[in-house]
């Protein structure tokens, strides 16, 4: 039963446009997913969709078996060859590393790490049970700090979204080697890249919207996600107790409704990149992907998108700013988008200067990502 409903996945995904690359193909066709997601029913196993396997104490997903065509769309872009060495940073289930092993072979290697080591010995025995690849190794680490002792690699991928990249990964890739991670670039703007590595710099050579947990340990950066109310979580930059307070206490008063002017597409990733104070507001109770609110706050005011209506809370001008905006913003492709990356260390002048032309500089602490809309400038 299962072999059909694999198929019937494989074809679906096909279909779509997710799955390409033959190769990519026959490693969905071979790899059993039930075999690590057990217990799951297997109509839930072969639709497109993640699986939540662990929660933090507070009920908020933190380990997941991803969308099977957001893996396709990035093992795609990591174009992984038989003999490689890859290093996936973030083991989940193992069914991603059982995967890559496929693609690989068995003159490639392919070595996962995850910081609880609870997941790195259920992905061993998922890998086991599955009966596959046994040149697949799980480790328990920071992945933050890649696995020096199995370097170099010719491929990095990450399946934990990331805020910054880190110097260790880019100094186990060979050289022309390529890193494929989920990218948090702005709140509400999360972008699976493909950078290719040329000397000093890492270049994109593809983007694909995407949605991933984030890394988890010292490195992981500023909280994604905080708790607004018992029912909303809210994605924002400099989240402190003051913002927080301000954001509960606007959500409890009467909004301003109007109607929301027609939208571009993209509009939203051009709101994050260009606006100080964008937020993303996400409630619990509601299951619709349509309940999602994006817009921008301030001081004494929040504004947001929800539906074909905006919402305003606190003072009107904030909501007045964000229809003016909506109205005039022009169209953006996210997959027309093209980042650079640089160490921190090799860029002359403050790291925060900028903005390029045409585009954003979006300054971390191990390095700078310029984001430029269409071909990078020559």
């Amino acid at each position: 039963m299962s072999t059909g409903l694999r198929r019937d996945l494989v074809d679906a995904l096909t279909a779509h446009g997710w799955l390409r690359d033959e190769r990519v193909v026959e490693a969905f066709r071979t790899v059993p997913r039930e075999a690590f997601v057990p217990g799951v029913p297997l109509e839930r196993v072969y639709a497109d969709q993640a699986l939540v396997t662990k929660r933090d104490e507070d009920g908020i997903p933190i380990s997941s078996s991803s969308q099977p065509s957001i893996m396709a769309a990035m093992l795609q872009q990591l174009d992984t060859r038989p003999g490689h060495r890859v290093l996936e940073v973030g083991a989940g289930t193992g069914y991603n590393a059982a995967l890559l092993g496929q693609l690989v072979g068995p003159e490639g290697v392919v070595v996962s790490v995850d910081i609880d080591d609870d997941l790195v010995l259920a992905a061993r025995d998922h890998l086991a049970d599955a009966g596959l690849a046994d040149w697949v190794r799980f480790r328990t680490g920071d992945g933050w700090l890649g696995r020096p002792e199995d370097a170099p690699f010719d491929r990095i991928v990450a399946t934990v979204g990331v805020w910054d990249l880190a110097s260790a990964w880019l100094d186990q890739l060979t050289e022309g080697g390529v890193l494929v991670v989920p990218l948090w670039l702005r709140p509400g703007l999360q972008l699976s890249v493909a950078f290719h590595w040329r000397r000093t710099d890492l270049i994109s050579s593809s983007v694909e919207c995407c949605g991933f947990q984030r890394l988890r340990g010292p490195h992981a950066g500023p909280e994604a996600y905080v708790p607004v109310t018992a029912s909303v979580l809210a994605s924002m930059e400099g989240a402190t107790d003051d913002t927080v307070k301000a954001l509960r206490e606007l959500l409890a008063s009467e909004p301003t409704v109007m109607e929301a002017p027609p939208l571009v597409e993209g509009w939203a990733a051009r709101l994050a990149l260009d606006e100080d104070y964008p937020v993303q507001l996400a409630d619990l109770t509601d299951p619709d992907p349509g309940s999602i609110m994006f817009g921008l706050y301030s001081r004494n005011g929040l504004a947001v998108v929800r539906g074909e209506r905006l919402l305003g809370y606190g003072e009107r001008d904030t909501v007045d700013r964000l229809a003016r905006y909506l109205r005039y913003a022009s169209p953006l492709r996210v997959g027309d988008l093209r980042i650079v990356a640089r160490r921190t260390t090799n860029v002359e002048g403050p790291a925060s200067a900028g903005p390029p032309e045409r585009g954003w500089r979006l300054a971390r602490p191990s390095c700078v990502l310029d984001v430029f809309e269409g071909p990078l400038p020559s």
